[in-house]
């Protein structure tokens, strides 16, 4: 630890608080920072950035509440005790060399005791060195103990031992200014993690280049060049102009390259490097730059490529260093021209480094860093909005026959003064590292600006050529500034000379020049006035350069198929007409005409052409341009598309603009005609009346938030038996509603005033709803492309009919599903919509859900003597009929008990078991359980000694049988035996599958087995 201290400040728990203020105004007040880290940071870098002005500490006061700063440019700082406000304290060195704290000598020195006098030698014989005595002195270190050094007799100093007696007291933030380093170092700031430094030193330490780039891991810089061939003036042209007169260009219709006059032009372009330290100053130091490391390249073409220091140089706000340089020769940097020098035969780059020589005769020299040179070729002077016909409708016309030809692409107003054609172009150029891109590459932009410092400037001229029989000198129409660009309109008086117009709105003189178009050639050149890019631009020398906006009508429609209609009669914008533009309508109709077939909005307070008319067109009346003031001049039309397009708009609302255009200036002097159209919210109704007592839930007072209905096969009749009604499961959802339709009636909304829905007409569907319930493991949906298909995968579980008839099919999957939950659990639904619709394409009116149970037709309950009793002679039997019931979705049952007999119930004549068509019923005995240890467990798991069986078949075997006669319930015998031991009241649950009219009904008969007889 070698380092030196001038001085330390100790502080009391301290915050870094307020900012930089002057020392007039030191003691106002400077709120405080609240513990908040963002605002210690702000305070040390306002004080960082002064320093890395020039300021330097000059003063450290003890105040009241901390300590005072102060710099030597009169700002001042507070390291402020935000704990309670008590001062904070300073460490100096006092005159015994001791370190005293708040003028309170410690009694430590501060550096090396002197040595004594050496030994006097013996005569005759040199004298030998004094020796010193051994010393120490102490160093406030920055963990606020003090460390001891001690200095040996020949001088030499051992490294700093910490000592355990601290010099700043506990809780104290210390703020330590390391003269070596100089720097001010803060340590143990209140919620900042780490060290605050602050940058004191002046003296420029070192350099480190900021890369741009990386080369194979090698910081680098990309440097632009320009290189391509001179250009001359050649050739003339002639033809017919873009107003249809002849004309001739006598000279300069084109620049062509001269093949062997070659330019290659690097920028003054800048580098950036950090500086150590940041505070560091290079006022008045010299820079130059090094090229070509030897060790690390050679160059082509010998000493060709130097590295010019431009006279630039700038701090920047960070404290890094920003630096002008210039490259001669840059067509001879490694690569250039070449290829990537990472490729095979090409291993070497160009480098340099930032030499700066300061005025204490010490030079600093930076890291070397790799060129990349990057060849930039020029393709096209342009404009910075579209102006012209070419393939990019930015660049200027390459030739003058092609200006002369086409439309004009800057309008000049001939009494409103001249126009600066230098801020409306920049250049169009290419550029690919190490060599010229590809004739296809993009085009990237460069700013005037940025061509000046290539050292290249624009300068005009007019072009030579006449029009006409007369052979009209259409060049005397204009003037133009060399070097500036400024173009102003003339006319030519009687003695065929070319004058200014003036610039005064006002004046008619110069008049004469409107119609006229000259020609401006525009060159790129050096500082030798060689060109490098050359282009045209064509004056359209107009009367007036005006765009005006009028809006003239609000409308507002309805959402109806036709979409709308709207227009404006002469009276609706005679009194705008003639106070914005001054017009009669007779003037009006003489100067302007429509722009057909074009629409315009406004986006960012500008006019943008509307595509594919998407709000619909704007046409003139019939009569145009005879109109009377009472017939529509103006229509906008709009189908339903457009309508659409409309109400889609925030607000539902379009202001939407006819353009049109000046007979004589064109483009412009335009005037856009707006109409507002707000289309209207779609109408809004209520959904008929629901029958109170066909909806569900009962308990629901409230009609409207009845939300289901039900569904069922249809009651059981005697003739229904036969002609197998219950095959049917059906339902007109109609007839939930009264008078068996669903009645929209309009609501209070606003809009609905706009709407005669009795003349529109409004109709209504059912679909299922998008969103459907999972029912056990089968997932519903809606089919995706027909809404009135419920469907389950690939199978039709339900349909409606367009007379709005919900059917429910007869598909294995739709079976299931249906027999999944007794009809008394309200699981087994799909979700219906109304959809209304209005007018004669059936626009959307509104929506409105409700839920559709499909009621189970037979639920399986258990039977009231489903009992056995072990040890009975032969086993113990019961009939099928004692295992278990049928009801049906009525709660009605299905088998009645008519002494020891099972038949089937009898409802008004009416046999419920025939209605229901029963096949067939499996007894699953293989699969049955009993809770014998505890728990259910399948009997054939638990012992096999357990019998079961139906009376005429194999012992523990599952049986088939026909179930269509009732009577199978009195003949078919379950019998029980056990393994002739004692056994305890347990019981049995077998399962059964009943083969019905509407698929499988899967139940479980639970029988008991009373305890061995007399043995409980």
């Amino acid at each position: 630890m070698k380092k030196k201290f001038y001085g330390a400040l100790l502080l009391g728990s301290v915050l870094l608080a307020g900012g930089m203020v002057s020392c007039s105004d030191y003691d106002d007040d400077i709120n405080s920072l609240n513990d908040r880290v963002t605002a210690v940071e702000q305070t040390v870098k306002e004080l960082q950035e002064k320093i890395n002005a020039g300021a330097v500490i000059t003063d450290v006061q003890t105040t009241e509440d901390g300590v005072k700063v102060t710099l030597s440019d009169g700002n001042s700082f507070t390291l402020q005790n935000g704990k309670d406000g008590a001062a904070g304290s300073v460490v100096t060195i006092g005159d015994n060399g001791n370190w005293f704290i708040d003028g309170v000598d410690t009694g430590k020195p501060s550096r090396g005791e002197k040595g004594e006098q050496g030994e006097p030698g013996e005569p005759g014989q040199p004298g030998g060195d004094g020796t010193t005595a051994p010393s120490k002195y102490y160093i406030p270190n920055e963990d606020g103990y003090w460390y001891v050094v001690n200095v040996a007799a020949d001088g030499t100093e051992s490294a700093p031992e910490k000592t355990d007696v601290k010099w700043a007291p506990e809780g104290m933030m210390t703020a330590v200014w390391d003269t070596e380093n100089e720097a001010l170092l803060v340590y143990g700031v209140k919620d900042h993690n780490g060290v605050l430094k602050i940058n004191l030193g002046t003296a420029l330490k070192g350099l480190v280049f900021t890369p741009s780039l990386y080369l194979d891991g090698v910081e680098g810089t990309r440097y632009p060049y320009i290189s391509g061939n001179y250009k001359s003036a050649n050739g003339t042209a002639e033809g017919e102009s873009s107003t249809g007169a002849s004309y001739k260009i006598p000279a300069k219709n084109t620049w062509e390259d001269i093949i062997a006059s070659v330019y290659n032009i690097g920028a003054n372009d800048t580098v950036v490097y950090h500086m150590n330290p940041a505070s560091a100053q290079v006022k008045g130091a010299d820079f130059r730059f090094l090229y070509n490391n030897p060790e690390m390249i050679t160059t082509r073409g010998g000493e060709g490529v130097v590295v010019n220091y431009n006279n630039y140089s700038e701090k920047t706000a960070n404290g890094d260093l920003k630096v002008g340089y210039q490259i001669t020769n840059p067509e001879l940097l490694e690569g250039a021209g070449i290829g990537d020098p990472r490729t095979p035969g090409n291993d070497k780059i160009s480098v340099m480094a930032l030499e700066v020589e300061l005025g204490n005769d010490t030079t600093i020299t930076s890291d070397y860093a790799a060129i990349v040179p990057a060849v930039r070729t020029l393709k096209a002077i342009a404009f910075k909005e579209k102006k012209t016909t070419m393939a990019d409708q930015y660049d200027l016309y390459n030739t003058g026959k092609l200006a002369v030809e086409n439309e004009g692409n800057v309008a000049v107003q001939y009494n409103d003064g001249s126009v600066n054609l230098s801020e409306l172009l920049n250049i169009h150029y290419t550029q690919a590292d190490w060599g010229p891109a590809s004739d296809y590459a993009d085009h990237e932009v460069m700013s005037y600006e940025r061509a000046k410092q290539f050292g290249l400037h624009f300068e005009y001229e007019m072009l030579e050529y006449t029009t006409g029989t007369n052979n009209t000198e259409e060049h005397k129409y204009g003037k133009v500034d060399k070097l500036t660009g400024e173009f102003t309109p003339c006319y030519v008086n009687d003695k065929g000379e070319s004058v200014a117009c003036p610039n005064d709105p006002t004046s008619t003189t110069g008049i004469s020049a409107v119609g006229r178009e000259p020609v401006v050639i525009v060159k790129l050149v050096n500082e030798n006035g060689d060109v490098v890019l050359a282009g045209y631009i064509k004056i359209d020398i107009v009367k007036e350069i005006s765009t005006k906006e009028i809006t003239v009508k609000d409308f507002i429609k309805p959402y109806v198929c036709d979409g709308f209609v709207c227009g404006i009669k002469w009276d609706d914008m005679s009194g705008k007409i003639i106070e914005e533009l001054g017009m009669t309508k007779d003037d009006f109709v003489k100067t302007y005409f429509l722009k057909e077939d074009e629409t315009y909005i406004k986006e960012n307070n500008k006019f943008v052409l509307v595509q594919n008319n998407k709000f619909g067109v704007m046409t003139l009346g019939e009569e145009w341009p005879n109109v009377s003031t009472v017939n529509e001049i103006i229509k906008w039309n709009a189908n339903f598309d457009q309508m659409d397009a409309v109400y889609n708009e925030t607000g539902h609302t379009v202001t939407l603009y006819a353009c049109f255009q000046s007979r004589v200036d064109k483009d412009n002097n335009l005037v856009y005609i707006g109409l507002t159209t707000t289309v209207l919210d779609k109408p809004e109704v209520t959904f008929g009346e629901k029958i109170k007592e066909y909806w569900y839930p009962g308990d629901q007072a409230e009609v409207a938030k009845r939300d289901t209905v039900r569904m069922n096969v249809p009651r059981p009749t005697s003739a229904g038996i036969t002609k197998r009604d219950v095959f049917e499961y059906a339902k007109d959802l109609d007839d939930n509603f009264k008078g068996n339709k669903v009645v929209m009636t309009p609501t209070s909304a606003e809009q609905n005033a706009a709407y005669d829905l009795a003349k529109l007409g409004t109709n209504y569907h059912y679909q299922f709803a998008a969103e459907q319930p999972k029912i056990g493991q089968y997932q519903l949906s809606r089919h995706a492309t027909d809404p009135t298909k419920l469907v389950m995968g690939g199978a039709i579980i339900a349909q409606i009919a367009p007379d709005g008839t919900l059917v429910y099919t007869h598909d294995k999957f739709a079976e299931e599903i249906l027999n999944m939950y007794d009809h008394n659990t309200p699981l087994c639904y799909a979700n219906v919509e109304i959809v209304a619709t209005y007018d004669d394409c059936e626009l959307a009116l509104g929506k409105d859900a409700f839920k559709v149970r499909f009621l189970r037709p037979v639920d399986i309950l258990p039977g009231d003597n489903a009992k056995f009793v072990d040890a009975q002679a032969n086993g113990s039997s019961v009939v099928l009929g004692d295992l278990f019931k049928l009801q049906d979705w009525r709660d009605k049952m299905l088998i009645a008990k008519s002494g020891n007999t099972y038949q089937s119930a009898v409802e008004n004549g009416c046999n419920l078991y025939n209605y229901y068509w029963f096949e067939n019923i499996k007894i699953d005995i293989e699969n049955a359980q009993c809770n014998l240890t505890g728990a259910w467990e399948n009997v054939k798991d638990v012992t096999n000694k357990l019998q079961l069986y139906v009376e005429g078949y194999a012992v523990n075997t599952s049986v088939n049988l026909p179930m269509n006669d009732v009577d199978i319930l009195n003949t078919t015998k379950i019998t029980y035996k056990n393994n002739e031991g004692n056994v305890q009241k347990f019981n049995l649950r077998i399962p059964v599958e009943i083969k019905y009219s509407w698929g499988t009904l899967k139940g479980t008969i639970e029988a008991t087995v009373d305890s061995t007889i007399a043995n409980d």
